[in-house]
Order: C-alpha cells, then structure tokens, then sequence
C-alpha cells in the first residue's frame, strides 16, 4: 500500500455476515497484514497479492517435523537409558540433515 501519510480517519459501515465472510476469505488469500490494509488496497486500486499455498508442501512440513520430533524423542530415551547411541545418533543426524536439504529446496522456491 503507498499512503501518502499516516492512517487518521476511520470509517464504520454495516455488511451481512455472508458479505463479511466472503470479504475476510478474501482477505486471508492475500498478503495483506490486515483487513484494513486490504480494505484500503482494495479501495485504492492498489494491487492485491494472492497467497498460493502448496498444499503438498504444507502436509510434507507436517510429516517431516513430526518425524523430526520423533527421531530426537528416540535419542533422548536411549541417552537417558545409558544406552550407546553413537551410531544411531549419526544416522538421526544424517535423516535430520537429508530432511533439512528437502525443506530448503522445497520452500526456496
């Protein structure tokens, strides 16, 4: 948004709870910060930018940190157990890198 100054005057109107909900998933699909920023985009024909979201992407993040979480969990027991971890830790280790290089290639798009 390019104001020419700071935010001063304030305006209140009424809209149906149909006509608000379409507005604030509008609103969510975009890169605005708030709905009066997107108000105020959208009033000044100022352009909007939409959000794509992968939803793969979004499901693969979700798997990989659960797996993530898991594998240091199964660390942690055997340490506590005085288990030997050495080589089981460098195997954690090298899944937590691998799943890191996936994650930066993945979302460095």
């Amino acid at each position: 948004m390019s104001s020419k100054g700071p935010v001063i005057k304030t305006i209140d109107f009424r809209i149906s709870e149909m006509e608000y909900n379409r507005l604030t998933e509008a609103w969510k699909r975009t890169t605005c910060r708030s709905l009066s920023q997107y108000i105020r985009d959208v009033l000044s024909r100022e352009p909007v930018y939409i959000k794509h979201r992968n939803q793969s992407a979004d499901e693969f993040l979700e798997v990989a940190i659960g797996i993530k979480n898991d594998l240091e969990g199964i660390i942690t027991r055997l340490q506590d157990g005085g288990h030997p971890v050495s080589l089981i830790g460098e195997k954690v280790d090298e899944i937590k890198l691998t799943m890191d290089k996936i994650y930066e290639l993945w979302f460095s798009k």
